[in-house]
């Protein structure tokens, strides 16, 4: 078979396994459906004359093009985004969504994989880097839309569902799926964000768990790895330490004055920590436990001191802002407490 044609069949089986998902329970329809309308092309293809696939026919175009904004070949492997994490269909490998998050990665973005080990299930692990982006969006990029900090609750039935987040009460209630519920191990009282594409909004996913039951230890270092800051003395934050909302008569009315803080993490307590830390004299900034590096170094740089909310930061935020604090030389403490009062003393004793 001719060179062209060869490359073009290679082309269009990749472009057909590029629009069908990974099968799950709640998605077997439109698998279906996608893969029926790839038998229809496929049963036209062989119903072709013998002449059409003949190598003097003119060659056919390019199979790979470069990105939107590229003048070459892009390299890497293109990631198509999903509700939750993202795909690489060229090499059928899942894209965590914690790298999502981590890269601050979009569809059409392409990738580098480094093998790291194994899963217990036997499949890889990798290392995913951002090797190019395109300066366009693509063309075949679907809207993808994402409902944050939602509460779970219990619903009707023994199932878990959000009816508000954050911002206060949605206008609609919303059955988080089983599968969901299974793999992320929810409960009641977990803080999620939510996922849904724009033209199918009652498809909603669970994409990320801002605090799980049994990673609220393992969000706080060990001490030999806390800031030496911390490390010399016993956090007024500590896990023992009171959690409430109560006054600080106990702290001096100056006790931050001319200093400025950033908080990360907690959005629902974000304007309570503000006032309480300028009742003490300061200033507050705040970032989502969920921020990129470029955007923490960059509040990280204006700031005193950096109180880490543990419960509800991912560990990869968690390493960067303790690094990025480290370099700047500006101090840092994990604070696993959420009171108003516990926030504002650690800040205190932080940079008193």
């Amino acid at each position: 078979m001719d060179a062209h044609i060869s490359d073009w069949l290679g082309g269009l089986h990749r472009r057909l396994m590029d629009q069908i998902p990974p099968l799950t329970s709640d998605n077997l329809d439109s698998v279906a459906v996608a893969l029926r309308q790839a038998a229809q092309l496929l049963t036209a293809l062989a119903a072709m004359p013998a002449g059409f696939w003949h190598e003097t026919q003119p060659a056919p175009a390019p199979v790979v093009r470069p990105a939107p904004g590229l003048t070459r070949p892009p390299s890497g492997h293109r990631m198509v985004r999903r509700l939750r994490g993202g795909y690489l269909p060229d090499v059928g490998v899942m894209v965590p969504e914690a790298a999502v998050r981590r890269l601050e990665l979009a569809h059409g973005d392409y990738l580098t994989l480094d093998p790291i080990g194994t899963l217990a299930d036997g499949r890889r692990r990798y290392r995913f880097q951002l090797a190019e982006r395109p300066a366009a969006a693509p063309p075949d990029v679907r809207e993808r839309g994402e409902l944050a900090m939602a509460i779970v609750e219990s619903g009707p039935g023994g199932g878990l569902m959000v009816q508000r987040s954050a911002d206060g009460p949605l206008p609609t209630r919303i059955a988080l799926s089983a599968e969901d519920v299974q793999h992320l191990n929810l409960a009641a009282g977990d803080v999620v964000d939510l996922a849904y594409w724009a033209d199918d909004p009652d498809d909603v996913r669970v994409c990320w768990v801002h605090r799980t039951r049994d990673a609220e230890r393992a969000a706080t270092p060990p001490a030999a790895l806390r800031p030496p800051e911390a490390a010399a003395r016993r956090p007024l934050a500590s896990p023992e330490a009171e959690d409430d909302d109560g006054p600080l008569d106990d702290v001096a009315a100056d006790a931050l004055e001319g200093k400025r803080v950033l908080v990360v993490g907690c959005e629902p307590k974000r304007r309570e920590y503000e006032a309480a830390i300028r009742r003490l004299g300061g200033e507050m900034e705040w970032a989502e436990g969920t921020e990129g590096q470029a955007r923490l170094e960059a509040a990280i740089r204006r700031v005193d001191g950096v109180v880490l909310l543990t419960r509800f930061i991912r560990h990869q935020s968690f390493w960067d802002a303790t690094a990025l604090a480290k370099g700047h030389g500006v101090k840092v403490v994990a604070c696993p407490k959420l009171g108003i009062r516990s926030v504002s003393r650690a800040a205190v004793e932080l940079l008193a």
